[in-house]
Parts: C-alpha cells; structure tokens; sequence
C-alpha cells in the first residue's frame, strides 16, 4: 500500500470484483482512496458497468451510499424537522431540500465524496446522512465532517 505524504488521493488496488445487488460481477476491481495528511479515509467502489449507485461502506445494521434524486422524500424528513435543523437555523422549505440534495450529488462528482445517505439495513429506509464535505473557513477550504439523522434513530 503506497500512502503518498502530499494531499492527493493515494489508489490502492484491492483483491476481487465488483458484483451488482444479484451477484453479477462486471469484471471492474474495487478501488480504495486513502487521503493522506487527513484523518479521512475514503472508500468509493468504481462500477461503471451498473446503473445503480455505490455502496461505500456497510456495518452489520447499516449501509452509506450515494444520494440519488429519489432520496428526496426521506431527506425532507429530515432537514424539515425544526429540531433537528436548530443548528441550521430552521427547517428547510422543498427548495433548500432540493439545493441540498442537488449540492451532495453534485460533491460525489467534484471530490468523489459528500455526505452519503445511511441506509437501515432491516427496512431499506434511509435515516440520515453523515460524511465529508469541504467547507469554506477563513480563508481557506478545509475537510468537514457532517451528520443528521431523523430524530427516530
């Protein structure tokens, strides 16, 4: 394993293939990125042969993957809930939703992470979202991680 002490993304080849949710594999290895000089490790899994979004880590309970459009419903959940947005200074209106959803997927593009959507193993249901984000702090972009999840969980 090569970790590389300036700040770009260190590709470490791992054993196996990638298979969709059937078990099919598409011949493509999976693909680890450790950034290095941060606490911050990344796993993305590149499955260009597939239509569905990566899965990027799982626990006995629970499933991180990319947000897609169709996690509208669930999100709103949570970011319209008074509670849980106090830091935000409110619940969000559908708008700021979208603008929210549209920034994560738009993230996986740009840094190759962005906060995933937790997924709850035993119903499917998304719960919440946690991950990294860059943030603008002074005068400099730095690494942040972020969560919230429904009151319920």
């Amino acid at each position: 394993m090569d970790i590389r002490s300036d700040r770009q993304p260190a590709k470490v080849q791992l054993r196996g293939k990638l298979t969709d949710s059937g078990g099919r594999s598409n011949g493509c290895p999976p693909v680890l990125y450790l950034s290095a000089g941060t606490f911050a490790v990344i796993m993305r899994a590149t499955n260009a042969g597939f239509s569905e979004v990566n899965m990027i880590f799982e626990t006995e309970r629970l499933y991180l993957r990319e947000m897609k459009q169709s996690d509208f419903n669930s999100l709103r959940k949570i970011l319209q809930d008074e509670d849980t947005m106090y830091a935000y200074e409110g619940a969000f209106s559908d708008s700021e939703v979208q603008e929210w959803l549209d920034r994560q997927i738009f993230r996986y593009q740009k840094w190759n992470f962005g906060l995933w959507a937790v997924i709850l193993k035993e119903t499917d249901k998304m719960i919440g979202q946690c991950g990294l984000t860059m943030q603008s702090w002074k005068d400099a972009e730095v690494l942040e991680i972020g969560y919230l999840f429904e009151r319920l969980y």
